[in-house]
């Protein structure tokens, strides 16, 4: 029984990355792009019965607008790491979480149970325009996450996020943020509580976390940075180390490796196929087969 189950779970991390791979390969936008405005809208704010304009309230000032279309452990994570963020900066910006769904009572719900896991400041809300957002903002259902930072009323930068990861994606706001406003981007480290780093750890599954790796837009750093939490993962996991090396097993086996991810990200699902999959395996043999004389491969 257990072998069927891994099998099956192994097979569903396959088809997931390969859809991940072909899905990331168009363009994602979500929400107003750079130097376009932002508009003023209305959001009603979670814990109170008061109703707010973020945009109006900013006044031109800096301003990090976080839409959040879908509550997750993940999103919550890197929601509360940016609000840290905003938090430490609020002297020099404005911010504000508002969350997206059509039924705002089950929201509301919702989010009066996740209280203790949301962040105390900013502001956090509710869009009176339901899960498709303000009107003006043109925001895309399928994101976890849109993160729109604006100055002067105008978007400076907008980060349309499918998933989420606080370590890859955090840093790259921040940095964002802090080359307008001035000052250094925090250390990640402070801007999430020790206890949520673990529970982020323990949202980070295999599949979202290779997913990242192989998406088609990361940049070589994205791709350095998704690819150091997938290896400390599996340090720590035994299981995720096997599962890992089941699914390039697959992978390899197929003749379908050149598919996934850019060239960069397959240095490393190469480094892995050769340290947690039969590529192990068949170095050792290759070797042997050397120094007898004979010769083998093993996806280089």
């Amino acid at each position: 029984m257990r072998r069927w189950r891994w099998t099956i779970l192994t097979l569903g991390c396959v088809g997931m990355l390969a859809g991940a791979t072909w899905a990331q390969e168009a363009p994602f936008f979500s929400g107003p792009q750079i130097g376009e405005s932002v508009a003023p809208f209305q959001m009603q704010l979670a814990f109170s019965e008061d109703k707010v304009d973020p945009v109006a309230a900013a006044n031109g000032r800096p301003l990090l607008l976080i839409f959040v279309h879908q509550l997750t452990r993940p999103s919550v994570a890197t929601v509360r790491a940016l609000a840290k963020f905003a938090e430490l900066r609020k002297k020099d910006l404005q911010a504000a979480v508002v969350f997206l769904d059509d039924d705002t009572t089950a929201l509301r719900a919702r989010l009066h149970r996740a209280r203790h896991a949301l962040p105390a400041y900013p502001a956090i809300g509710m869009s009176v325009d339901g899960a498709e957002g303000p009107g003006a903002y043109g925001l895309n259902r399928n994101a976890t996450l849109t993160i729109i930072f604006a100055k002067s009323n105008r978007v400076v930068a907008n980060f349309a996020l499918k998933d989420t990861s606080v370590a890859v994606d955090v840093p790259k706001i921040a940095a964002a943020v802090c080359k307008e406003i001035g000052g250094d981007p925090p250390a990640l480290k402070t801007l999430l509580p020790r206890a949520a780093m673990r529970a982020g750890d323990r949202a980070g599954r295999l599949p979202d976390l290779l997913r990242r790796v192989i998406r088609k837009d990361a940049k070589p750093e994205d791709v350095d940075a998704a690819a150091k939490e997938v290896e400390a993962y599996v340090a720590k996991n035994r299981a995720a180390a096997r599962r890992l090396g089941e699914i390039l097993n697959r992978i390899v086996a197929a003749d379908k490796l050149d598919q996934y991810g850019s060239e960069h990200a397959r240095t490393y699902l190469k480094k892995w196929y050769r340290q947690y999959g039969s590529g192990a395996k068949q170095e050792a043999d290759s070797d042997r087969r050397k120094r007898r004389g004979g010769n083998g491969s093993t996806p280089r």
